[in-house]
């Protein structure tokens, strides 16, 4: 059982606009909290023991939201271990110091996740896993395939006018994830992207995905925030 969460808080969060120029995206309110707690608190009802929260801009709020909350998180400085290195995998490589030859559940900190999934990701089978639901198309998400019997083929820029099965950004990972991503090259987006490694580990068949079903709810841009207003008072968050 994997008992260790990487939470990626780092970003500054452009797409939430206005609501992101005082204070980092993931502390955004949503009925009354900001969005963070929410990812916290299921956090702590799946069981994890060590959380861990990836932070950069505007990092001292974090901290301070940290300070006067009831959990318990560790806070790491992304510039600190890899300078200006944006990106999904320049995550992972800023807590290798913390994690080597550790396998972790890793959260992009743009969605929230009911503890049931976040449980799903703590098995470990030494395979990766990526987790991914349907969902409406837009820019900017990645489409998952994937072969008959539930291994992962690819990760592909979503080119769909409809809904596909869209990754969430709920990864377990392995201990060799730490070489992967220092072979990773800067995509054309200007970063260094997680998804890239899990191309080059589906071509080892060393992934496994699991749909989920009205487990995660993405907090993303403005136009999100009713969606999930929603979420949080049909799963009782509020």
């Amino acid at each position: 059982m994997i008992t260790t969460l990487v939470i990626a808080a780092a970003g500054r969060g452009t797409r939430m606009q206005h609501l992101s120029q005082d204070k980092p995206k993931h502390l955004v309110e949503v009925r009354g909290k900001p969005f963070l707690h929410y990812i916290l608190e299921s956090a702590q009802k799946a069981g994890f023991q060590r959380v861990i929260i990836v932070v950069g801009y505007q990092k001292e709020k974090i901290q301070e939201f940290i300070a006067h909350s009831p959990f318990e998180v560790e806070l790491v400085d992304q510039e600190k271990y890899v300078g200006n290195k944006y990106g999904t995998s320049a995550v992972v490589e800023v807590v290798e110091h913390l994690l080597a030859g550790q396998a972790f559940v890793s959260h992009n900190g743009d969605g929230l996740f009911l503890p049931q999934a976040l449980q799903q990701a703590m098995k470990n089978d030494n395979f990766f896993h990526l987790f991914a639901q349907p969902f409406p198309v837009r820019k900017g998400l990645s489409e998952v395939r994937l072969d008959p019997q539930g291994m992962m083929l690819e990760l592909v820029p979503t080119t769909a006018t409809v809904s596909c099965l869209t990754n969430t950004g709920l990864y377990t990972l392995q201990p060799k994830v730490f070489d992967l991503v220092k072979t990773v090259p800067i995509s054309v987006r200007g970063e260094y992207e997680i998804t890239d490694v899990f191309n080059v580990l589906c071509q080892q068949h060393q992934v496994k995905a699991h749909i989920l079903h009205d487990a995660w709810i993405e907090l993303g841009r403005p136009e999100n925030i009713p969606q999930v207003e929603k979420f949080l008072v049909k799963y009782h968050y509020v």
